[in-house]
């Protein structure tokens, strides 16, 4: 039996509409996310959403943060306008165009960036700006 459940408010407010709970089966009833909508997370060169708490914390400060970026990524369902993610990359100078080519990449970059941005300077970098 498949019968939907109420979304927590919690992430109602943090991912809206784009959230779908329901039981995966009568033996697992554990709430699973909805695939089928994705989230958008940019409108042109402006984030529509902020980082989570937990993915700032997780994702930012000293360290290699590669593993719990990929882990957020996939959680948040992260992506953004490809060339915008390249344009804006390249405005740090730390990445060639070869390697701005590839998109995955980016986007754990940008997500990378953007966490500590949010770590270092807390309510100057709620949203994102693509861009100069």
């Amino acid at each position: 039996m498949n019968e939907n459940k109420k979304t927590p408010p919690a992430l109602k407010a943090l991912f809206g509409d784009q959230i779908e709970f329901r039981e995966t089966s009568l033996y697992d009833s554990d709430p699973i996310l909805n695939e089928t909508k994705p989230i958008t997370w940019f409108d042109g060169r402006d984030s529509t959403r902020q980082l989570p708490p937990e993915c700032i914390a997780d994702c930012s400060g000293s360290g290699d943060h590669t593993n719990n970026v990929i882990a957020w990524i996939e959680r948040l369902n992260f992506d953004g306008p490809v060339d915008l993610f390249k344009e804006h990359l390249k405005e740090y100078g730390a990445w060639d165009d070869e390697q701005l080519e590839d998109h995955d990449e980016n986007k754990k970059r940008v997500l990378w960036l953007w966490a500590n941005d949010c770590f270092e300077n807390p309510g100057d970098y709620d949203y994102l700006h693509l861009g100069v």
